[in-house]
């Protein structure tokens, strides 16, 4: 939350606007540059990096208390933060399990692609000849 509002672009806070666009129905992320939080604290960003799945919820509730502070935003509404211009590019074929958890730039190239189709778990049926109804029938 101290970087949203100590983090200035020409004598404004940079991302006021963005947080309070969040008022919008559709819009839930705010998107921060990374490159802005390296150039603010480089230990802030090195735990980012590193400890990303830990520290994600305070990152998002940071995103919350900064929104209901400066930008009126809905108090049950959830909020959550995206890191964009992320230095370090990882190709898939190279990630390895040491990486888990920590924010990850992913580079890569879809191949062949294939519709989802759905699957019926349960199924409910009604004989066409009595009328009944058979409920959660487990199909295979």
């Amino acid at each position: 939350q101290e970087f949203l509002e100590q983090f200035h672009l020409e004598g404004e806070p940079k991302y006021l606007a963005r947080v309070q666009e969040l008022n919008r129905p559709e819009r839930n992320t705010l998107s921060v540059s990374f490159v802005d939080v390296e150039a603010w604290n480089t230990q802030l960003a090195n735990t980012i990096q590193d400890e990303y799945y830990r520290v994600f919820p305070y990152l998002c509730r940071a995103v919350r208390n900064y929104g209901r502070d400066n930008g009126q935003l809905p108090a049950k509404k959830e909020y959550y933060v995206a890191f964009d211009e992320v230095a370090a590019r990882h190709k898939i074929r190279d990630l390895l399990t040491q990486k888990i958890g920590s924010l990850l730039r992913v580079s890569g190239q879809v191949v062949r692609t294939h519709p989802v189709h759905p699957e019926l778990v349960n199924g409910t049926f009604q004989c066409l000849e009595c009328q009944a109804v058979i409920r959660d029938v487990e199909q295979q």
